[in-house]
């Protein structure tokens, strides 16, 4: 019996389950098992760090096994320095959609949109490349995008950061 089943939910939003991990451990275990191993293989010496942060109930840990319902699945952010990321985002964001593994511990790593324009992904499988959820960024960029921070514009100071949500 496959580690998934598929479960009928309204709108017809069939997401598999599997025993239910906190998004957190999820994303360590995506991490640990699947994406450091590529990047030491495929790109030994790169500098970057791996997180998970940003929007989601499970950064926080306030994620149950209702959360898997939609946005929610293996994902995580890697932190490129600017020059390594205008050099490589492109080509390690398509190197982990054709190395990922298609599930890890029974999840998805492939996110599937139900309708054009909807920003929700929802976990399915695919026998294809996967539509994975590692956001390759910068910094900078990331600061820029979810905190409206411009670092070339603002000098944070260790109050800034300690009071940032």
């Amino acid at each position: 019996m496959a580690p998934w089943t598929l479960t009928q939910h309204s709108e017809r939003m069939d997401t598999p389950t599997a025993e239910f991990l906190p998004g957190l451990t999820l994303s360590r275990i995506l991490y640990e098992e699947a994406v450091r191993p590529i990047l030491e293989k495929e790109h030994p010496g790169l500098r970057y760090a791996a997180a998970r942060v940003g929007p989601g109930s499970e950064v926080l840990g306030f994620d149950t096994a209702r959360s898997t319902d939609h946005d929610w699945g293996p994902r995580l952010e890697l932190f490129l320095t600017p020059e390594d990321a205008a050099a490589h985002a492109a080509n390690l964001h398509r190197l982990l959609a054709y190395r990922l593994p298609k599930q890890i511990r029974g999840w998805p790593t492939h996110f599937q949109h139900r309708h054009p324009g909807d920003p929700v992904g929802h976990m399915e499988v695919t026998d294809g490349p996967v539509d994975h959820r590692v956001s390759i960024t910068t910094v900078d960029t990331w600061l820029s995008a979810h905190l409206g921070l411009h670092q070339e514009t603002v000098e944070l100071t260790v109050g800034d950061w300690l009071a940032m949500p």
